[in-house]
């Protein structure tokens, strides 16, 4: 019975052990998602900003192309 109790508590010593590293783990892991998940987000804002400025580039160039074509009328 003495040993079961030995094996029992080994078992258990190192289940707690076995939790705590897992614990750190997901909160390592959730810390890197939530910084992944703001890199994210700040190059989406990137993105958009860089779409609105080609689009705008573009249609610059289209007005511009449009009056070079009336004056060479």
């Amino acid at each position: 019975m003495h040993s079961d109790f030995r094996e029992l508590k080994t078992k258990y010593v190192r289940s707690v052990k076995d939790l705590e590293i897992a614990t750190d783990l997901n909160k390592k892991y959730a810390k890197e998602l939530a910084e992944k998940d703001d890199l994210n987000t700040e190059l989406s804002k990137e993105l958009v900003s860089q779409k609105t400025q080609i689009s705008n580039s573009i249609e610059k160039i289209a007005s511009l192309n449009r009056e070079l074509d009336i004056k060479a009328n």
